[in-house]
């Protein structure tokens, strides 16, 4: 006669288990925050689609905490600074692989915020896009957006001492505001 199998507790397994199911609800509860997270940014999207553009002025004597500034719509009179270009790498549309152009917009009193001027497609990999420059004062619209940082970035710029225009993997207002040695307002337009 066969004995019957007995399963013996162990605590390994059971702290095992403890664990797990601990994961696992924190995970649930990372993914609850994300959606309310995203749901309050389409909220505040959705807000300042019909409000008035903020000015230059606006932005010159914004406050330190800027966080009510983010999705506002902007307006602002300057000068393109074209010979500091950032191109944001591995970025994709309509299936094809490009950059993001990103030039300092100088707008008031020494001011500058950083402008999505848009997607360019590779033409080859080792070799830059050509940009028209834009040489006078022109009024630009947008909405601003403050860039998050991807933390599986490690080095994001491309170091090539006095090399224009810069590769970079993501905008960084920081490392931005250190190559081209003056301050950026901390959102993209």
């Amino acid at each position: 006669m066969k004995t019957p199998i007995r399963f013996s507790q162990s605590w390994w397994l059971t702290l095992l288990t403890l664990l797990l199911v601990s994961l696992f609800l924190s995970l649930f509860v990372w993914q609850l925050n994300r959606g309310f997270e995203k749901q309050h940014l389409l909220e505040d999207l959705a807000r300042t689609k019909s409000t008035a553009y903020l000015t230059n002025e606006d932005l010159s004597t914004a406050s330190e905490k800027l966080d009510h500034l983010a999705f506002k719509n902007a307006e602002l009179h300057g000068l393109f600074d074209n010979e500091h270009i950032f191109l944001i790498d591995n970025q994709r549309h309509a299936n094809q692989p490009g950059y993001h152009v990103m030039i300092p917009f100088k707008y008031a009193n020494h001011a500058s915020i950083l402008v999505n001027r848009g997607f360019i497609p590779k033409n080859s990999p080792n070799e830059a896009p050509m940009l028209a420059p834009i040489s006078k004062n022109v009024t630009i619209r947008g909405f601003l957006k403050r860039p998050t940082h991807n933390w599986f970035i490690f080095k994001n710029l491309v170091e090539k001492p006095n090399v224009w225009p810069k590769i970079a993997l993501e905008p960084d207002i920081e490392a931005f505001a250190e190559q081209l040695g003056y301050p950026l307002f901390p959102f993209v337009l």
